[in-house]
């Protein structure tokens, strides 16, 4: 962001164009769309960034950029998008922190080796 100021005067401040301009004008209707027809990662973020500042255009450049990060991903890791993912993530954490059993300190149980082959690390 480029602040707008001088002496006690403060003015709007806008994006910086350090970015590349295509990249940026090629993704602003994606953005605009992905928000408009309630695409799940890019509405939550563009409603939280927008209750943050109150204003749209900054949300949705951070929809922008997640639509570019997620291209990427998806290109880098030869993947389809699945637009429940960061759904599907959340619970399986949920079940993990479910799952999880205090054991004493001197030894393991039968319960830690089963978690232990059905983690994904």
């Amino acid at each position: 962001m480029i602040e707008n100021q001088s002496g006690n005067r403060s003015g709007k401040t806008r994006i910086s164009k350090k970015g590349n301009s295509r990249i940026r004008r090629i993704l602003h209707l994606p953005a605009f769309n992905a928000v408009r027809f309630g695409e799940p990662a890019c509405q939550a973020l563009y409603e939280r960034v927008y209750a943050k500042t109150n204003t749209k255009m900054k949300a949705y450049v951070a929809v922008q950029k997640k639509l570019l990060l997620l291209a990427y991903a998806l290109w880098r890791h030869q993947t389809k998008y699945d637009p429940l993912y960061a759904r599907d993530v959340e619970l399986t954490g949920q079940l993990e922190q479910n799952n999880k059993k205090i054991v004493p300190s001197g030894g393991t149980t039968q319960d830690q080796s089963t978690v232990a082959e059905l983690s994904f690390g």
